[in-house]
């Protein structure tokens, strides 16, 4: 009986492991892995990417503004455009907190990653991790939500270097 759980609990876990990495080209300047092939969905503009799991949830959000004359951020009002993005995030969840925000990179784009959480369905105190990235005219958003308060470190840091600027 011990034996048939040893084989049973490395046969999960080496099918996670090799799991983790279903590609998802996101645009034609961002590819992505996520721990396993998503569920899309188109809402005007907007395209969302999404697996959830009983620990974790993962998402992406691309919205192409290229067709928006109005959307033309400059360099020197980038870090406005981040502040926004971070506010909005942050009023639109129940019950946030902003735990941490700090400059990433990725290729030569910056962006911001912020550390928060929130409460939704019943869950309080998810912790989420996101990062935000302008990309010409497009906008991304990744997220890794812990839903089973251990934190998601593995997962979360899998995900965001997975992240391909093409």
């Amino acid at each position: 009986m011990i034996m048939k759980s040893i084989i049973t609990f490395l046969l999960v876990t080496l099918l996670y492991e090799f799991s983790f990495g279903q590609t998802t080209v996101i645009s034609d300047r961002i590819d992505v892995k996520f721990p396993s092939a998503p569920e899309q969905q188109q809402v005007g503009n907007k395209m969302f990417y999404m697996v959830s799991h009983s620990s974790y949830v993962v998402t992406v959000m691309f919205a192409d503004m290229s067709q928006d004359a109005n959307f033309d951020i400059k360099p020197d009002s980038l870090s406005k455009f981040y502040k926004g993005v971070i506010n909005g995030t942050l009023a639109a969840a129940t019950d946030s907190k902003l735990l941490d925000e700090r400059t990433i990179k990725v290729g030569q784009f910056e962006g911001k990653e912020i550390k928060y959480t929130k409460d939704f369905n019943g869950v309080d105190d998810i912790l989420v991790t996101k990062w935000i990235l302008l990309v010409d005219k497009a906008v991304y958003t990744f997220d890794v939500w812990d839903l089973s308060g251990k934190g998601q470190k593995k997962l979360a840091e899998e995900f965001f270097e997975s992240i391909v600027l093409k």
